[in-house]
């Protein structure tokens, strides 16, 4: 069951999906997890690695601090969008911290940083 819901939703939106092998989908799909966050929840404040996200519904604020405490939003992730932000193994690290929050009850499909940055590597198309 958890492969086929992941799956499902992958091959639509990872346009390299149909380059991977069978196992590595199903890797992949083991190392997703469905998370719910409520109105306001912080889901990435850049103290790990992180992970891929793909937002099943709801909206999410990516936004920065500046040093005199104010916020700036960089952009709103909505339903049916990724969120790599939060995968520093993607592009080259940034020199400022990215937050990430609902702005209202989400549901997210979670791919753990470390199974994506296995895929990454081994998949140059899935840069």
């Amino acid at each position: 069951m958890q492969y086929e819901k992941y799956s499902s939703v992958y091959k639509e939106h990872f346009p390299f999906w149909k380059e991977l092998s069978e196992n590595d989908r199903e890797y992949i799909c083991k190392n997703s997890a469905t998370k719910n966050y409520n109105k306001g929840n912080n889901i990435y404040n850049g103290s790990d690695a992180g992970g891929v996200i793909y937002l099943k519904k709801g909206c999410l604020r990516v936004y920065m601090i500046s040093e005199d405490g104010k916020e700036m939003t960089l952009m709103r992730i909505h339903e049916n969008d990724l969120c790599i932000l939060s995968a520093s193994f993607i592009a080259e690290p940034i020199s400022f911290d990215v937050f990430v929050d609902a702005e209202i009850d989400s549901e997210c499909y979670y791919i753990n940083g470390d199974a994506f940055e296995r895929i990454n590597n081994k998949y140059p198309q899935a840069r």
